[in-house]
Order: structure tokens, then sequence, then C-alpha cells
């Protein structure tokens, strides 16, 4: 049997899943081994891959009912972007009665400046202070898929299993369940903009992004049958909103891209972006993790002009899920699969 020592893993992590399949159980017994608190990050992340795989697959097979316009391939400017980020603080979003290591599903920054966190493998919300301290856990007994913060500290949160999207009102130190919603198909990914809310739901061909207003009321159903902007499984889509122009930003982990997509289907813009995972929309910019770059980039959400903004020398690694408060100016990015971080954002001058 091999030994893996912890260069090689690491090696191996940062090239990507190129192993023997037939090696695959025992290296992640050994990286269970070497490095035991990220051991379920990248089982998930293998998971995934597994999941990127058969989508792939699948889009061979699916015919194309009609075109989209050409890829732009996104060229990060040198010169500086809108925004500019700077590193504030970190916490771990673990916390005490944890049955297992966390899996962040989705992060929200309230207007006071306390942070929430989904936590799928320990089914909960983590609720921490503006000071990071960690505060009480709403156990909700069922797997978070998705969460987004609309006006009044509400959030929102998607329950695939049971087709339901649940509203939390945060008051105090305690989340409370305030509404529960049944729903037509599994939902997964959930932006917020103006009072309205972008869900993912179903998977396949039946994969659909619905609009409701503030209250879970249908307003629109944009059907993913072409799969020109994404790969629908539960878990290869993100989603943002601008209601105002009527338009969604779909990050579609399968072709490694950004979409700019209209409500009635339409392809507006593509741009390529190594490994996107989370994305937030304010103010016509885009905020887009890029994982295997260990970036988060700021996007024109007009053209999908692309800026840098966070990198390696930021402290970014491996970014997933992010959140944005605009009237605090800061940014929480979940780095390395149970780290959190926050930057202050400042807008730069032109």
């Amino acid at each position: 049997m091999h030994s893996w020592t912890k260069l090689e893993l690491v090696a191996f992590v940062y090239f990507g899943w190129r192993m023997e399949t037939h090696l695959i159980k025992e290296f992640l017994i050994d990286l269970a081994n070497c490095f035991p608190e990220q051991a379920t990050y990248f089982v998930e992340e293998w998971k995934l891959h597994q999941q990127l795989v058969m989508a792939a697959k699948r889009m061979k097979r699916t015919s194309i009912v009609s075109r989209p316009k050409e890829l732009v391939h996104a060229q990060v400017q040198v010169e500086k972007g809108p925004h500019s980020g700077m590193f504030a603080h970190e916490f771990m979003s673990s916390a005490p009665g944890d049955k297992e290591v966390t899996r962040v599903r989705g992060i929200v920054i309230l207007s006071d400046g306390r942070i929430i966190v989904a936590d799928y493998k320990n089914r909960s919300l983590k609720l921490y202070s503006s000071e990071l301290k960690f505060e009480m856990a709403k156990d909700i007994k069922e797997d978070p898929r998705g969460m987004a913060a609309s006006a009044n500290d509400f959030v929102v949160v998607t329950i695939a299993d049971k087709k339901e999207i649940k509203i939390y009102k945060v008051e105090h130190n305690k989340i409370r369940t305030h509404k529960t919603i049944k729903v037509k198909e599994k939902p997964y990914s959930i932006g917020y903009n103006k009072d309205h809310f972008a869900v993912e739901h179903g998977e396949g061909e039946d994969g659909t992004i619905r609009i409701y207003d503030q209250n879970i009321r249908e307003m629109c159903v944009i059907p993913g049958n072409t799969r020109h902007f994404g790969q629908f499984t539960g878990n290869t889509i993100r989603l943002a909103l601008d209601y105002t122009k009527q338009v969604i930003f779909v990050v579609d982990i399968v072709k490694e891209s950004v979409h700019c997509v209209d409500f009635k289907g339409g392809l507006i813009w593509t741009v390529k972006v190594g490994s996107p995972r989370g994305i937030v929309f304010h103010n016509n910019i885009l905020f887009v993790a890029s994982s295997t770059e260990n970036k988060i980039i700021q996007m024109n959400a007009v053209d999908g002009l692309v800026y840098s903004m966070l990198d390696e020398d930021n402290r970014i690694k491996r970014p997933r899920y992010i959140a944005y408060n605009p009237d605090l100016r800061k940014l929480a990015v979940e780095i390395d699969g149970n780290h959190i971080k926050l930057y202050n954002i400042i807008k730069c001058d032109k």
C-alpha cells in the first residue's frame, strides 16, 4: 500500500482529482489521518467531482434546442476595479455540540453584523455575534441546501428533501421559524434582491429557476431544459438576482462559467471563471468566488467585465460560499472548508 506524505496530499488536492479510481478509498483514509479536520471537506469535494463528471456525460448526450451566444472569455483587468477588500477577522464555523465537521451551505450577514452559517452536516443554523462569538444553533432537523437574507433580518432557507422553503426571523439571540412554504419541486440554491427570490428547483430536465416575491408567491418560471446556463443536479448551480433588470446570474460549476440570463431564459452573456462557487450581487457589481484560483473576483453585471479583488495575498484559499452586506460593507467568505473570513470592502475612487 502506498503511504501518502502530507506534501503528496497537498499536491494532489492542488492539481485536482486525477487519481485512479481504485486508489481513491485508500487516499481518503490517509487524508483523514493526515488532515482530520479537513477530511469531510475533501470527501464532499470528491462527491461533487463525480457529479460533475456525470453531468458532463449527460450534457454530451443532450440535444441543443437553440445555440447560445459564444462564450466571452473574461480577462482580468490590470487596473483596479470598483472595489477593493481588506482582511478583518476570521473564525471557525464549528459550534459546541456538533457531531460532524461543519459543511457550510450558506452564509448571511445580518443588519447588526451578526452572522448566520447554514450547516448541512449538523442540520443547523448557527448564529455568531458581531464579535464573531458563537451565540446559539437552531436545530432544523433537515439538510439546508441554500440560504439568503431578506429585509428586516428574515432568513430564507431551502430544504430540498421536504420540498420546503422556510422563513426564519432573527430576534435578539434566537432564531425562530416564521413560515414554512411547500413547493412543487426540490429547492436548492437561492438568491435575494429587492423583496424577491430566485430559487433553483428540481433536477435534470425538470430543473427550473423560479422567481418568488417576499411571501414566496411564484412570479415567474425559467425553464432549464435547454441546459444553456447550468446542469440541474442540486449541487452545481449558485444564484444571484437583479430583480430591477429582470435578470439572474447563474454560477455554472460544470461549465466553469457565470451566465447572465433574463426571465424568459435568454442568455445575455457568459464569462468563463475557474471553478466558480459563491456569488452575490449589489449595484451592478457581482462578487464571485473562484475556488481553484483562490480568488474573489468582481464583475460588471451589465457586460461581465472582470476585475481582481481578493486573492491568496488576502488569505483567500479555496473559497466557496460568500455573503455581502452592502450597508456594513462587509464580505464573508467560507475558506478551506469550515473557516469564515471577513473582509472590509472599500469603494475605490475612479
